[in-house]
């Protein structure tokens, strides 16, 4: 049994039966977008019919990372960020693998794995899936395999929207793009980041705009730097927020991104290191720039937070 080849997290916080069989849904699924969801409901639903623990595979390093190491191909969601989707959408346990210890698998051994240690009794994959050794396997094999291997199979068609395929690249294009509209409609939710609080310098608290200071991950698909209307999510409350994203150049500029919030309307006291915050992001207010003085910037956040808070009246 080779237990450094995945890791099994539960999702329900529930005890379960060791033996209990699964129903499994591949892929890597970053970014959780609608074509995603689609597939993972339905196997939540094929799990349910059949009494089967509902299952989504991921990894823990993207695989385009080791295949292809000189494109920069960045990741939408982080796998804890991942982990909290699949918890919404109502499934009992996520199968985490590590590439690197698979990847020499073929599709064969790849399938055996899951039918023999892993106890899938039934399998769902989108119509363009691959796996195995160089890719060789596809829903053709699958299917060709699946009654020998003891598993019900079924394929999920893709998902449009508006005559465009719904996929994890079409969601980081228009991330790039700045498209938050697009972003929204391809995920189905607003484009979030939920990443832990760290100290800042105090700038903004000493001319009175104290903000939540989080990094931004160097592998994650990134917006264009500038200023947003967003909402924070903390501790099951949200906040009406505005975020630069950026270098801060009017402080001398900073040599990683980094992400300033600052909560409209309300107070609250330091929040201690690494409390985790999620960021909504709804609209683009304006480019980061660098200011001639405190004094400009100053006005310049005062015009930021009114224009934001405006539009979250308006929303």
């Amino acid at each position: 049994m080779h237990l450094s080849r995945y890791q099994i997290i539960d999702l329900t916080g529930s005890s379960r039966p060791p033996n209990q069989s699964r129903s499994i849904a591949l892929g890597m699924f970053d970014g959780v977008h609608l074509g995603h969801q689609a597939l993972l409901r339905a196997n939540r639903q094929q799990a349910r019919a059949k009494n089967l623990l509902a299952v989504a595979t991921t990894f823990r390093e993207a695989p385009f990372r080791q295949l292809f190491p000189d494109r920069k191909i960045e990741l939408i969601t982080s796998l804890d960020e991942r982990l909290e989707l699949f918890r919404d959408l109502g499934l009992d346990q996520v199968l985490v693998w590590d590439f690197a210890q698979i990847r020499s698998l073929s599709a064969q051994e790849y399938l055996e794995l899951l039918a023999g240690e892993l106890k899938v009794k039934a399998l769902i994959c989108s119509s363009n899936h691959t796996f195995g050794l160089s890719g060789h396997g596809d829903t053709g094999l699958i299917a060709a395999q699946a009654e020998a291997l003891g598993f019900d199979f079924q394929v999920q068609d893709l998902v449009t929207l508006e005559g465009q395929r719904v996929s994890s690249s079409a969601v980081r294009e228009a991330i790039k793009a700045c498209d938050l509209e697009r972003v929204a409609g391809l995920l189905g939710r607003l484009y979030t980041h939920t990443g832990p609080v760290q100290t800042g310098a105090g700038r903004g608290r000493t001319i009175g705009f104290p903000t939540i200071n989080q990094a931004f991950p160097h592998d994650k698909a990134r917006l264009p730097l500038g200023v947003y209307r967003t909402t924070a999510q903390i501790g099951g409350q949200s906040y009406p927020s505005v975020t630069n994203f950026g270098f801060a150049p009017t402080f001398g500029e900073k040599s990683e991104v980094v992400m300033e919030t600052h909560l409209l309307g309300v107070k609250i006291e330091v929040l201690p290191e690494n409390t985790q915050v999620c960021l909504q992001f709804h609209n683009f207010l304006r480019p980061e720039r660098k200011f001639a003085s405190v004094q400009a910037l100053t006005e310049q956040i005062e015009e930021d937070c009114r224009v934001s808070l405006g539009l979250h009246i308006q929303a």
